[in-house]
């Protein structure tokens, strides 16, 4: 049997990240992952008042009109906006993967992802595939040291009026 992630926000309120139709991230602990985001220092471009950086590693994938409210949203920034994961101490990433905003007009088409601040991956195409709920978009690093890793957005559809992404995971060999 196969159960959706449930969860608490900080109001006490519960979330279901489901029903998901992708594959899911075993939780830290029941595989060989765990989520080196949760231990992360986060940092953004800008962040549109309500929202929070913290919305990037609250496990809430956004799955309803509801939970639009905890994504991470920069304030009226497009491209060029980003998001940063920083560690006091090297990490050995495996995977990075970017979970977007359900909300329609937030979409990110395209980015770039950074480690060290150094571009690593360039024009990595978001899934966005609202028939596919829970589906978030794969970066394989294969065991890439990081201190930092950063996602800065590229291209975005024409009727955006601002980015926010619901998730970030980047796993590291438990």
């Amino acid at each position: 049997m196969n159960l959706d992630r449930i969860g608490f926000r900080k109001d006490g309120s519960v979330y279901v990240n489901g029903p998901t139709l992708a594959p899911q991230v075993l939780p830290s602990g029941a595989g060989r992952f765990r989520n080196a985001a949760l231990e992360a220092r986060v940092s953004a471009s800008s962040i549109k008042p309500g929202y929070k950086t913290e919305a990037l590693t609250d496990g809430e994938l956004g799955f309803s009109k509801d939970s639009i409210r905890y994504d991470w949203v920069s304030d009226g920034e497009k491209e060029g906006a980003w998001v940063r994961f920083e560690w006091d101490e090297e990490r050995i990433i495996d995977t990075v993967i970017l979970y977007p905003s359900q909300e329609e007009t937030r979409r990110i088409e395209e980015g770039k992802i950074l480690i060290n601040d150094k571009i690593v991956i360039n024009d990595i195409k978001l899934e966005n595939d609202p028939n596919k709920p829970g589906l978030g978009t794969i970066v394989p690093f294969y065991g890439t040291k990081a201190k930092s890793v950063e996602f800065l957005v590229g291209k975005v559809p024409e009727d955006t009026g601002e980015v926010g992404l619901a998730e970030i995971y980047i796993l590291e060999k438990d």
